[in-house]
């Protein structure tokens, strides 16, 4: 404790007999006072509250309102200790009577907080004491630190932060081949963020003003067999493709500028498998960073194999399907759901309008298309029907809205956001 006399000491030869500064003069020098110490017992911060003249008594015997309030509130920064005291620290003789005295404690929202280098290195973190251990850290990925090793789980990769490398080599290297297959984020870790390997492309241009906003183009293709896909499928597709093509998002951003953003999607179907797959390998372009990236997609009808209940999926970035450009469609958890009674084709146009908002680099959370995880179909009750009979199927439509293009868009903008999307700057 001779750590905490020498700090308390030291405080008191900052206010000798109680001079604080800005103490009126007319008032005792009493006082409530709080003393912050960090969590290695240094005096970190101080504050005091002097008592006023509005409880001074007029009667030696009788004591009389009104009396004085002392309140004095501070905000902790860091892990620690507070002491807390009332003094009477007045030269000459008063006296001076303290009552109810009250420490309130309120915990910050902020259960724990982390400081990072660049390239995920941990320099300061600060948890309250009490509450479960925060794992979910740099980027919001979880923290293995079994063996001490200090590495991310990325899902596909784990990331070593201390030398700002991944452990395996990145499944897409053939489109980087200029890259080193371990670097982390193109060794700019304040832009981007490498999460898992999204393509696409979005091309910009405009001045930011009313008349000439610069606008994003968010452009894919999209392919299929006519020989895999049902008649209903392939409309949908279309329909889904129309969604996306009409819904536009114009506002301002942070600097003023005018924004909008548009998407350019498209969908053809061949006849056989090996000419979608040189349609999706065609659509490719040079990123700014000197490397192939892909805007050509794949659509496939197959079944769950009961893995799933789901209709639909976006397939993650793999070196076997070139990165994430392969959406599924599960045909048998479809007709399941049409035979209980439920509209095909309000279920498919959903399903893809889903599916194509994470192939752009949507996450369940996102405004829709991709808001909730998966489809919902429910009961409802059919319009002026009483009794039973009167209860109907129907499928929780998943709209494509503006909002979701802002969204896309500001991932690649905000370096604190997650960077999904190639972008293309337009000569």
């Amino acid at each position: 404790m001779s750590k905490v006399y020498n700090e308390l000491k030291s405080y008191a030869t900052a206010v000798p007999n109680g001079d604080h500064p800005d103490d009126d003069e007319t008032a005792p020098k009493a006082f409530v006072t709080i003393l912050q110490f960090d969590k290695d017992y240094n005096l970190v911060d101080a504050a005091w509250k002097q008592i006023t003249t509005v409880g001074l008594q007029s009667s030696p015997t009788v004591k009389q309102p009104p009396h004085d309030y002392l309140f004095k509130e501070v905000t902790v920064r860091e892990p620690g200790f507070a002491y807390v005291f009332v003094s009477n620290e007045h030269p000459t003789y008063v006296d001076i009577y303290f009552d109810d005295v009250t420490v309130t404690h309120t915990p910050s929202p902020i259960v724990s907080s982390s400081d990072y280098f660049a390239f995920g290195l941990q320099h300061t973190t600060g948890e309250r004491a009490g509450v479960y251990e925060q794992r979910q850290l740099y980027n919001g990925k979880e923290l293995q630190d079994e063996l001490s090793l200090a590495i991310y789980d990325y899902g596909a990769r784990f990331y070593y932060p201390e030398v700002g490398r991944w452990w395996h080599v990145d499944p897409l290297t053939e489109k980087y081949f200029s890259w080193n297959p371990y670097n982390y984020t193109f060794n700019n870790p304040i832009l981007f963020v490498d999460k898992d390997g999204r393509d696409g492309m979005v091309t910009v241009s405009g001045s930011g003003s009313k008349t000439d906003p610069i606008t994003y183009t968010i452009k894919a293709n999209y392919y299929y067999n006519t020989n895999n896909l049902t008649k209903s499928q392939a409309a949908a597709i279309k329909q889904s493709i129309s969604n996306f093509n009409s819904t536009t998002s114009n506002f301002k951003d942070k600097a003023g500028n005018h924004v909008s953003i548009k998407y350019d999607l498209s969908a053809k179907g061949f006849d056989n498998d090996e000419a979608v797959n040189e349609a999706v390998n065609n659509d490719k372009f040079t990123n700014e960073f000197g490397g192939k990236s892909s805007y050509g997609n794949k659509i496939v009808n197959t079944n769950s194999d009961n893995s799933t209940s789901r209709f639909g999926a976006d397939i993650g970035g793999t070196s076997i399907n070139g990165g994430s450009n392969l959406i599924e469609v599960y045909d048998d958890n479809i007709q399941k759901a049409v035979t209980n009674g439920f509209n095909e084709s309000d279920i498919i146009v959903s399903t893809i309008n889903h599916e194509i908002g994470h192939n752009l680099g949507g996450e369940h959370g996102d405004p829709n298309p991709v808001n909730k995880d998966h489809i919902y179909l429910g009961y409802g009750t059919k319009p002026n029907c009483y009794g039973n009979g009167c209860s109907e199927p129907y499928v929780e439509k998943t709209k494509v809205t503006p909002k979701f293009g802002e969204t896309i868009i500001r991932r690649i903008e905000e370096p604190k956001d997650v960077y999904y999307l190639n972008k293309k700057k337009q000569e």
